[in-house]
């Protein structure tokens, strides 16, 4: 029996915007061919919805982003938590804003957690990103996979069930959310 997974991320990112204008996703699905050599023969497949956005907070204040959801296909429930999904960012966040004198001014808009220390929120080349020392990210410290949401339904939103409350015992679907010009990873856990 194959079982669907789809992992969701909450990244609170346009609380004040007007409007969001999201362009259409381009998908990527990625099957595991000759999965002895990498011994990964309960992984099936694995799936890319990436997309750009603009959230609007006023005719001239716009934030651009892209965002994407990460999802793999196991061959059985109990292949799970053998995958999971590590996100990469490359990239800033700043703010522009265009002086009386018409130049633009540019400054870092924030510090983050990586990897358990605050930092500029600069990455200038390609990093794993995470906010504590488990690559795997927003992983709970009870268990990796314990904050993962799955739905009875398989590629909806319907009915979000985290793993650590109830374990699915049928195909189900999860997602990952990832944004700020991020690239998600399946990794073996």
């Amino acid at each position: 029996m194959k079982h669907f997974l789809i992992l969701i991320l909450a990244i609170p990112s346009f609380s004040f915007a007007g409007k969001v204008v999201r362009e259409k996703a381009k998908v990527q699905v990625f099957k595991n061919r000759n999965c002895q050599s990498t011994d990964s023969c309960g992984l099936k497949s694995f799936k890319v919805e990436s997309y750009n956005y603009g959230a609007h907070f006023s005719k001239t204040e716009v934030s651009y982003g892209t965002g994407m959801y990460a999802s793999f296909k196991t061959q059985s429930v109990n292949d799970l938590e053998d995958y999971a999904v590590v996100q990469y960012i490359k990239g800033c966040k700043f703010e522009s804003y265009k002086n009386t004198d018409g130049s633009i001014s540019k400054r870092i808009a924030e510090k983050r957690e990586f990897f358990d220390e605050i930092v500029d929120f600069i990455h200038e080349d390609w990093v794993l990103d995470s906010v504590d020392l488990d690559p795997v990210y927003n992983s709970h410290k009870q268990g990796r996979h314990l904050v993962y949401r799955w739905n009875h339904q398989q590629n909806t939103r319907a009915d979000h069930i985290y793993l650590y409350s109830e374990y699915p015992k049928v195909p189900f679907s999860l997602r990952e959310r990832f944004s700020w010009d991020s690239i998600g990873f399946i990794i073996r856990s």
